[in-house]
């Protein structure tokens, strides 16, 4: 039980991790012009700033292709998850249904053993 709560715990960090990321990652307004160099009030291309034209060879990455590769591996860890859930579940459910039947027999054998104690 404590695995399984661990697990969890464990799993919900990830979740969020995972979701807090991109808003982390936002930048606050104006922002943008401070990191580039240009004072308070002053916006970038007042600063002299100018945005690169064309790219270069190896510049550009593909990011579709990134985010089905990221949410696939996502999606494989949380298959392979239930998964496992779903086997220790059944397993937990085969036991319980093995002690059953050792309480069953048990009891019968402890009626037997009385019955013959009073005759």
């Amino acid at each position: 039980m404590m695995n399984l709560r661990r697990s969890m715990a464990a799993l919900l960090l990830a979740l969020g991790l995972l979701f807090a990321a991109p808003v982390l990652a936002q930048d606050a307004e104006g922002s943008t012009d401070a990191a580039y160099g240009a004072s308070e009030g002053e916006s970038l291309s007042e600063s002299g700033f100018q945005a690169a034209s064309g790219t270069r060879a190896g510049d550009e990455v593909p990011g579709g292709l990134l985010m089905l590769a990221a949410y696939g591996v996502a999606a494989g860890l949380l298959m392979t998850y239930v998964i496992v859930l779903v086997r220790r579940q059944r397993a937990v459910g085969d036991e319980l249904d093995q002690l059953r039947r050792r309480m069953g027999e048990l009891d019968d054998r402890l009626e037997d053993l009385e019955t013959s104690a009073r005759s």
